[in-house]
């Protein structure tokens, strides 16, 4: 961001805004403080086509009938429901703020902390401990640990938990899959 952003975006503190675009990202609903609610990031498009295209097959995959033992019913069901908050927690992620770093500093503050590793140059903002600048999303993330393609953005602090719950759904419905498939080609 240049300074003439900067300017933009800290005159628009206090007032509220449904869109607004700011490095290669989109922002919803941004709330008084400045935040915004919901974000999009620059690959919002592999997010969405990802969400749907796996979000059907596997959905198809766990209402197929198969002539199973009785004792797979409730492991069935158990895993419909975790097909259900994994894809909750994948649409989280891909539409709530990653925990974007919008402190704006004074011109005082540029001049004391331009040399410390806790000052953003491209993005011109004080970073807390954690915060890192991605190249891809061109906004600096608070605890980011990687850019996520399949997210459409950065994996960042107000989003970890969404992620951690949805790799827990992922590896389980992979389990729970594999067992229906071994199962019916034994049973066939």
């Amino acid at each position: 961001m240049d300074n003439l952003e900067i300017e933009e975006y800290s005159s628009l503190a206090g007032k509220r805004r449904w869109h607004l675009e700011v490095a290669n990202t989109h922002w919803f609903c941004q709330l008084k403080s400045g935040t915004p609610l919901f974000v999009l990031g620059p690959d919002y498009w592999a997010f969405a086509v990802s969400y749907i295209v796996a979000g059907t097959v596997i959905g198809l995959m766990l209402t197929l009938e198969f002539e199973l033992p009785l004792y797979f019913l409730g492991l069935g069901r158990l895993s419909r429901l975790v097909y259900f908050v994994g894809m909750v927690c994948w649409l989280l992620m891909g539409v709530l703020n990653p925990g974007l770093e919008l402190r704006v500093p004074s011109e005082e503050e540029i001049c004391r902390y331009f040399n410390n590793k806790n000052f953003c140059r491209v993005c011109e903002v004080l970073r807390e401990t954690g915060t890192l600048h991605c190249v891809d999303c061109d906004i600096c993330v608070k605890g980011r640990t990687k850019h996520v393609i399949w997210i459409g953005k950065c994996l960042g602090r107000n989003i970890k938990v969404f992620y951690y719950t949805f790799l827990f759904c992922a590896g389980w419905l992979l389990l729970y899959l594999t067992i229906l498939t071994a199962a019916a080609v034994i049973t066939n």
